[in-house]
């Protein structure tokens, strides 16, 4: 048994937790794009060359290309957290309390954990993260502006 507000208060910080790892993940996606020099990230970029159209023909350019600019990224983010179970609620010296009920294996019913009456309810908490920056996808855009230029029209 345990007091409701600490029930909620584990999955709040589980659910936070999550989204933490999942964070960190996104963050690591950095190192597949940029270099760090001295203390500052520079883009990984490819050499490429590119045909262009001058008064003697078509040429070869040489364009350096962000790698970013190349791979789509596709960020991970919880959206929703979503916590189902069946839970006993009760009332113990004026705090609400919750158990988990136990299934009888032989019947399939389930059975009270409290001498003292309690009530079977469903609890379903939906956490929702705040927004996320839109930094990196302003940076990938720059990068994009960057690479068009380089390029002949």
């Amino acid at each position: 048994m345990i007091k409701f507000d600490q029930f909620v208060q584990v999955i709040h910080d589980a659910a936070l937790s999550a989204n933490q790892a999942v964070s960190d993940e996104n963050v690591k996606i950095i190192n597949k794009y940029f270099e760090n020099h001295d203390g500052t990230l520079k883009p990984k970029t490819l050499n490429m060359q590119y045909p262009q159209h001058t008064d003697k023909g078509v040429v070869m350019k040489n364009v350096k290309i962000p790698v970013i600019t190349l791979i789509p990224v596709s960020l991970s983010e919880i959206s929703e957290v979503k916590f189902k179970t069946d839970i006993e609620v009760f009332v113990e010296d004026d705090d609400l309390k919750v158990s988990f009920p136990h299934k009888n294996a032989d019947s399939g019913t389930t059975t009270a954990t409290q001498e003292s009456p309690s009530h079977t309810s469903t609890l379903e908490i939906t956490v929702h993260p705040t927004q996320v920056s839109a930094g990196l996808k302003h940076l990938i855009q720059g990068y994009e502006k960057v690479l068009r230029g380089q390029l002949p029209h």
